[in-house]
C-alpha cells in the first residue's frame, strides 16, 4: 500500500477512516498470553470495505471485530472536511 501522501497526489485518497465497528469478545486474555491477530477484508463495497480482525490464543478465538472503513478524500468546498470516494481499482487489486 502506498503512503497516504502518495495516494493523495495520485488518487485523491487521504486515508481510510473508521465509520462503524462491532466487536464480539468470547474469552478473556491476560498479561503474558501470546495472541495472534488475523486481519482480512471479507467484503468490498462501492465506497467502503469491511475489515475483520480475529484475535486468537492458539486455536481459541478470543475476539472478533468488524470495522467498516471508507476511502476518504478532501471535499472541494471545504478542504478540512472529508467525503467518501469510490474505491480505486489500483488499491483494491493490491488486496485481492
Amino acid at each position: 500500500m502506498p503512503s497516504w501522501q502518495e495516494t493523495e497526489k495520485t488518487l485523491g485518497v487521504i486515508g481510510t477512516p473508521l465509520v462503524n465497528t462491532h466487536s464480539h469478545f468470547l474469552r478473556t486474555a491476560t498479561y503474558g498470553d501470546t495472541l495472534d491477530i488475523h486481519t482480512s477484508i471479507p467484503e468490498w463495497r462501492e465506497k467502503s470495505f469491511v475489515q475483520r480482525y480475529r484475535v486468537m490464543r492458539a486455536a481459541n478465538l478470543i475476539m472478533e471485530c468488524d470495522e467498516v472503513r471508507i476511502f476518504a478524500g478532501r471535499r472541494a468546498d471545504n478542504p478540512e472536511a472529508i467525503r467518501a470516494l469510490p474505491i480505486p481499482p489500483e488499491i483494491r487489486s493490491l488486496c485481492d
